[in-house]
């Protein structure tokens, strides 16, 4: 099961982040932009569509957001409550580190704040 939560953070702060967000979910970092846990993978990486004027339009504003994780996670079927508890988790983090994160997947409606689309009580870039 394929997901992407949006990010905005500071330029050259996704090395930084990738310790962080394997350190709130428990997990190993490979490489430099590998977070790993159990058959779940995240990577942070540039957004193709990064904007920041566009970023800052509410509420699909998001899809130009300067980063995004992507994740894959190879036992959702069988894993869906430790890949939602973990995604939390990092949607958590980010938000309360005053950072913009919303989550674009087929189960936002599973995560907390329903992954922060139309949400005017999260960060925004």
């Amino acid at each position: 099961m394929f997901c992407r939560i949006y990010l905005c953070i500071k330029a050259g702060d996704s090395d930084l982040c990738t310790q962080q967000l394997a350190a709130v979910i428990n997990a190993q970092i490979i490489g430099e932009r590998y977070i790993e846990k159990d058959g779940l993978l995240l990577e942070i990486r540039l957004n193709e569509d990064r904007d920041i004027q566009k970023a800052k339009e509410f509420p699909n504003g998001f899809l130009h957001f300067p980063y995004s994780i992507e994740i894959e996670a190879e036992h959702f079927s069988t894993h869906q409550t430790s890949v939602v508890d973990d995604l939390n988790k990092i949607l958590n983090y980010l938000w309360d580190t005053n950072n913009s994160a919303v989550a674009s997947c087929a189960f936002e409606n599973l995560l907390v704040k329903g992954g922060g689309y139309k949400r005017r009580d999260i960060p925004w870039c």
